[in-house]
């Protein structure tokens, strides 16, 4: 194999109708062998590998032309009789099931989400739709590129990646983990401009392939007013089919990040009517999201006038509730009141589900005092089953945090009376913590003594919490907030108890904040020699649990 190897082309060699007996060294190779792989590319210049029968006569037969075997190449020669790949004909080998054929990472991604433009890739070696021209007619690979799947079958691994996150990620810039030198695809490189390709009507086919939709994100960031209008009247009629691409929907995106407020309000439009069913789909919903935050007021509150037909099941929805977190997030909040009004009745139920307690969180983010306060209504009542629920705490959390003072008192006052018990529960113990941070003084003090206990309760909690994967959090939590006199309590637990704590992870976890928040004077800290003691121990061996994260 040469080091700078380009795409190989295969072509049959016209032979005649009477084909010459096989060598006896070539009998010999294909002996035993029942299937042999040939790659062979066909017209449309896609790849592919096909097995073909190995007869008894010696020689591999396609369409009633026989094709040597030659041993020095492991079976294989090429036109030339020199090791390498045998040529083979461009077409389907009668009576041989062929394997997928070797396509770029961006073919095989439209067509494993259904697209009707690929359905005929593949199946039987023959294309029934031809590539889409460029300037010579051709698909454009990457200089120096290799093409996917040369050295053998297309591995699993290379397929593409179902979207999961929405960002931080490689889809952020129109495609999946390959690079761009290990597809192949349409390419704007052979394009001077993208005023020259919208002049041959190749943006919306190029802005549907992996490298493709990276190639017109880049030009749109650094072109000029003329080109970007040429772009958009090339795409806009086809907008909506590029909103539900898993690659077209970048470029959509990127349009409306850099287009004009007029080009804006275009694609705004185009979406008229049909706002919901983009809001539930898997790539389209990120466009709605995207004109939500950038569109002008008028088209945002014709979006919202749509949603709100169906609010409940795009909350429920998982993509159509990050739309509606958008909307909660980036309308002004006296336009959310049809949103908002569609969750009463529904709150507690909203709370306590996976993509509901989103919305929530947003809502007590976002919204007015007096739209949230409809909704505690029904969430308070039930503020200890929330502050359980592996969903539900959250909403808790942000109802301590971000709401006015009374809601707040009420879930610190439901905490309290249950104070050790949800300090020691995987979900609860957040609330309790957020609980010590935002109540008012007079109720975190009444908090830190629930958990403290009285006279010889108090070292029975401390020793609970102490030891509890999730206890141990609260307790690290009191000790940064709690007054001297309380804090001067935990201390004394601690040089009672130290040589139990310094050889446990919990244990060290709270000896050292203990250090960390000692008073100048020594008071609510340890004791000099403790803390050597207890430095000597940090690297004694954990004699009991591990650390557990919630």
């Amino acid at each position: 194999r040469q080091p700078q190897q380009q795409l190989l082309h295969f072509s049959l060699q016209q032979q005649s109708q009477q084909p010459s007996p096989p060598q006896p060294q070539q009998l010999s190779a294909a002996a035993g062998m029942a299937l042999i792989p040939v790659l062979v590319q066909l017209p449309s210049g896609i790849v592919q590998t096909v097995y073909m029968q190995q007869p008894s006569t010696g020689g591999m037969h396609t369409h009633g032309l026989p094709i040597p075997v030659t041993p020095s190449c492991n079976g294989f020669c090429n036109d030339s009789g020199q090791p390498g790949f045998a040529a083979a004909p461009t077409g389907h080998v009668a009576g041989v099931a062929s394997p997928p054929a070797l396509v770029g990472r961006g073919e095989r991604a439209r067509r494993s989400h259904g697209s009707e433009r690929a359905s005929n890739f593949g199946r039987d070696g023959n294309s029934s739709r031809e590539p889409h021209p460029g300037r010579n007619g051709r698909l454009r690979f990457k200089p120096g590129a290799q093409p996917v799947g040369v050295s053998g079958a297309p591995s699993p691994s290379g397929s593409h990646r179902e979207p999961g996150s929405r960002s931080g990620d490689a889809r952020a810039n129109g495609g999946g983990s390959g690079s761009g030198s290990g597809g192949q695809g349409l390419e704007l490189s052979g394009y001077a401009s993208l005023t020259e390709a919208a002049a041959a009507h190749v943006l919306v086919e190029i802005s549907e392939d992996q490298h493709g939709s990276r190639g017109i994100q880049q030009r749109l960031e650094v072109a000029s007013p003329e080109e970007r209008v040429a772009a958009f009247d090339e795409i806009l009629p086809h907008v909506v089919r590029l909103m539900l691409d898993v690659f077209g929907n970048y470029v959509v995106q990127k349009l409306l990040e850099v287009g004009t407020e007029d080009m804006i309000s275009a694609i705004a439009e185009k979406v008229r009517g049909s706002v919901v069913p983009l809001a539930l789909q898997m790539y389209s919903c990120r466009v709605v999201q995207k004109l939500l935050e950038v569109a002008p007021l008028p088209h945002k509150l014709r979006l919202v006038d749509e949603l709100s037909t169906c609010v409940i099941k795009c909350v429920r929805d998982q993509n159509g509730n990050h739309v509606i977190q958008k909307v909660i997030e980036c309308v002004p909040a006296n336009f959310t009141i049809p949103i908002l009004g569609a969750f009463e009745g529904h709150a507690l139920s909203l709370a306590a589900h996976s993509y509901g307690c989103r919305v929530m969180q947003r809502v007590m983010e976002h919204a007015s005092d007096a739209q949230k306060a409809t909704l505690l209504k029904e969430l308070l009542p039930h503020c200890g089953s929330l502050c359980c629920d592996q969903y539900g705490n959250y909403v808790m959390q942000h109802v301590v945090q971000l709401c006015p003072p009374e809601p707040r008192a009420l879930v610190t006052a439901c905490v309290v009376q249950r104070a050790l018990e949800y300090s020691m529960h995987k979900f609860a113990s957040n609330v309790v913590e957020k609980c010590l941070q935002y109540s008012a003084p007079e109720q975190r003090e009444a908090l830190i003594q629930k958990l403290l206990g009285e006279g010889e309760t108090c070292f029975s909690n401390l020793d609970a919490l102490v030891r509890d994967p999730f206890g141990n959090y609260v307790l690290q939590r009191a000790i940064e907030v709690c007054t001297t006199t309380q804090r001067a309590a935990i201390a004394s637990y601690a040089q009672h108890n130290l040589a139990v704590l310094r050889r446990t992870t919990y244990g060290r976890h709270v000896l050292h904040k203990l250090e960390s928040h000692r008073t100048p004077r020594g008071g609510g800290g340890l004791s000099g020699s403790d803390r050597q003691v207890r430095e000597g121990g940090r690297s004694g061996v954990q004699a009991g649990g591990f650390r557990q994260g919630r």
